[in-house]
């Protein structure tokens, strides 16, 4: 089990929450799991930090199951939201309802054999490709219009759309949730039209940037060609020091940290995420965030030269957003 919790209840009193920021063993006693249907037995993780192309990122206190948990059967209960393997089975069956707005429909997430979920990208990738730029998708309000049709065989109907969105969301607050790759691996597959994509190539944690600048590169993903349609789940930091601006095509950039990448001559090249969002409201609240998970089609450039001799060569790594499901606040431990 591979959730990480910042709140969890105390065995002594089980309407009592703590964060983990706040919790002793010593002081409070046992910490129990926050869900109610659940509250197995907790450890608590002191905080610490990572280094991220050699800046210190700060790794917030969590709580988590103790060592051998799931072994001995004292790991998360089957309906406990920590639980990965049953989250995933929900999520299935959450999506298979879009059956019930339009047959023609298909869910975002489906469970084609056995416990293995297959997350369909193209689905989601289609319709945020329909929405006007000016709507805003955490607005409840702004998906009861009809919008624009797919003009594709999976959304039929106007009325599918407040679905299809909010489950884009539930499945990116899983990716938040859930940290390690190999977890992640275990129990979703992503679909991209005939390709299935590995979660090392889709989700970039932070301090992998260079990585996924080497697969744009690889598959010619580069800003202005006519063919981008490889999509990524990026964790970007947010430069919260400079100001939301309105970019030259008419979208808000929100500032994002530059990263510095060691790459394999032991040379440093720097990336900085660019990240662009249609909505100024959208946008504002992205800035107020320490870190971002986007999903989004990034597009990269060729390496620039260094611009003076102390600098490293530089590119930049675009990530537009035009809705609300595409970007969830993201940090080292449980959203």
């Amino acid at each position: 089990m591979a959730s990480k919790i910042s709140k969890a209840r105390l065995e002594s009193d089980h309407s009592a929450l703590i964060s983990a920021e706040a919790y002793s063993k010593e002081k409070y006693g046992t910490a129990l799991c926050p869900d109610l249907r659940c509250l197995c037995r907790l450890r608590g993780v002191s905080a610490t930090s990572r280094n991220v192309d050699g800046e210190q990122i700060p790794v917030a206190a969590y709580f988590g199951l103790p060592p051998n948990a799931e072994k001995n059967g004292s790991g998360h209960t089957k309906r406990c939201r920590f639980n990965v393997e049953e989250t995933v089975k929900r999520l299935v069956a959450k999506s298979k309802e879009i059956k019930e707005f339009d047959e023609g429909s298909e869910p975002i997430l489906f469970g084609p054999r056995g416990d293995i979920a297959e997350y369909r990208l193209h689905i989601l990738m289609e319709l945020l490709g329909t929405k006007p730029f000016s709507v805003d998708q955490d607005d409840a309000d702004s998906l009861k219009g009809k919008g624009r049709r797919t003009g594709t065989e999976y959304v039929r109907t106007d009325k599918v759309l407040a679905p299809y969105f909010r489950m884009a969301r539930a499945v990116h607050t899983l990716i938040a949730r859930v940290r390690e790759k190999p977890e992640l691996e275990r129990w979703i597959r992503l679909k991209y039209a005939e390709h299935t994509i590995p979660w090392s190539e889709y989700f970039y944690d932070m301090g992998e940037h260079v990585y996924l600048y080497d697969f744009l590169v690889k598959h010619g993903q580069l800003i202005g060609a006519k063919k981008r349609t490889r999509p990524a789940a990026v964790a970007v930091a947010i430069d919260t020091t400079r100001e939301v601006y309105l970019a030259k095509h008419g979208s808000w950039a929100v500032p994002c940290r530059t990263s510095l990448c060691v790459v394999k001559d032991g040379s440093r090249i720097a990336l900085k995420p660019s990240l662009y969002v249609n909505d100024e409201k959208l946008a504002r609240k992205i800035h107020r965030w320490n870190l971002a998970l986007v999903c989004a089609i990034p597009t990269t450039e060729p390496l620039a030269p260094a611009p003076a001799p102390r600098l490293s060569p530089h590119a930049r790594i675009n990530l537009r957003v035009v809705s609300g499901a595409q970007v969830c606040q993201y940090n080292l431990n449980e959203t």
